[in-house]
């Protein structure tokens, strides 16, 4: 059963990824160039795993707390600066 439901799913974002890019890029670019995610707060913290521990991370300010959080926790911050 879980494995026919997969199926169907994938399917189904087969279809999402191919209709955005023939609608919204106007067939500029390939469906299997589209990412569809669940949102971006759980992206930013998978993007930050993926480009490594040197990677330089800016928010912007005002921002939703877990962009900050989740870079806090992944060891991104630097060093505290007291003056800010």
């Amino acid at each position: 059963m879980r494995a026919r439901v997969a199926a169907v799913l994938l399917q189904i974002e087969g279809d999402v990824k191919a209709k955005v890019a023939e609608v919204m890029y106007k067939g500029l670019c390939d469906p299997s160039e589209v990412y569809i995610s669940y949102g971006s707060k759980c992206d930013l913290g998978r993007l930050q795993w993926l480009f490594g521990a040197d990677a330089t991370v800016a928010v912007q300010d005002p921002a939703y707390p877990v962009y900050v959080d989740s870079s806090v926790m992944f060891g991104r911050t630097g060093d505290i600066n007291d003056e800010t």
